[in-house]
């Protein structure tokens, strides 16, 4: 080898090192599941009520339900109640290819409470014995097509929002600082509400491409919020002006080799004021039960 092309060789050799290291500019982010594979993920849904405001609307839906002479003292019990009977309850969510279609089944399971039947025969006692009753078995099923979108469209709302938040994935192969939407409605309303002004943004961006242990890992940013003011026809009280947001915020990190969520984080917060009011969150996660 003479001196000249040991030189260019020299030359162009960091050059070539950089380019095995870099990431790739575009990727796809799909579901990677093999036939009889199970992803399970322990799915984390929980609220936060240390407010009093918490779950439970204000003013209305408790007087509604509980009576107008209600004491802040029963609605606390209640609260209480509902988030030890949520939070005792794991939730399992598993992902598996379909046996039917080409497209991907999830399924979201919740534990039977393994708790004491509760004796407490008054409104509050009932109450918890008849949620406790209805929570176990299947909660939720769904299913993506393996472009990542949602295939099943006939859901109820609230169930596909579920799905698309913590599963839909863009159809298209997506490079660093691409944003794409969710199939999500997360505020709806009915013929009572007068809308005077509302506006929607929502956002999914994939905020970074990294190497981590050899493995190409999609960071993803989530940024949804959604807004409605207007008035509330009420039975027998006229208009009553309302305000409602409802937001969504959350990181997650996408295996692009392995076709799966190895970190999943975000925050649902609501706040509604008015005819009923509200104002809490929710602290969304999916967590691999095992190595997925």
């Amino acid at each position: 080898m003479n001196f000249r092309k040991l030189f260019l060789l020299l030359l162009f050799f960091p050059f070539s090192l950089a380019a095995i290291a870099q990431t790739p500019e575009t990727v796809f982010l799909k579901w990677k599941l093999k036939p009889g594979e199970v992803l399970a993920y322990k799915t984390i849904m929980e609220t936060d009520t240390t407010d009093n405001k918490g779950v439970l609307l204000n003013g209305g839906l408790i007087n509604q339900v509980m009576g107008s002479d209600s004491s802040s003292g029963e609605v606390k019990k209640l609260l209480k109640q509902l988030t030890e009977l949520s939070g005792g309850n794991g939730i399992t969510t598993f992902l598996r290819k379909s046996s039917k279609n080409d497209g991907i089944s999830v399924e979201m399971v919740a534990e039977q409470s393994k708790g004491k039947a509760v004796a407490d025969t008054s409104y509050l006692g009932r109450m918890h014995a008849m949620i406790q009753n209805m929570t176990g078995g299947v909660m939720l099923r769904g299913e993506l097509n393996t472009n990542g979108s949602i295939k099943s469209f006939y859901l109820k709302n609230q169930q596909k929002n579920l799905v698309a938040v913590f599963f839909e994935l863009p159809v298209k192969a997506v490079k660093k600082g691409d944003k794409w939407s969710l199939d999500v409605n997360l505020i709806a309303m009915d013929q009572s509400f007068q809308c005077d002004s509302a506006y929607k943004k929502n956002e999914v961006t994939l905020s970074d491409i990294v190497v981590r242990n050899g493995e190409h890992v999609a960071k993803v940013k989530y940024d949804i919020c959604e807004y409605v003011s207007g008035n509330m026809v009420a039975f027998g009280s006229g208009h009553v002006k309302m305000v409602m947001k409802v937001a969504f915020n959350g990181t997650a990190d996408f295996s692009i080799e392995k076709g799966r969520w190895i970190r999943y984080e975000g925050l649902m917060s609501n706040m509604s004021k008015g005819f009923m009011s509200s104002d809490y969150s929710q602290k969304f996660a999916l967590i691999p039960v095992r190595d997925n």
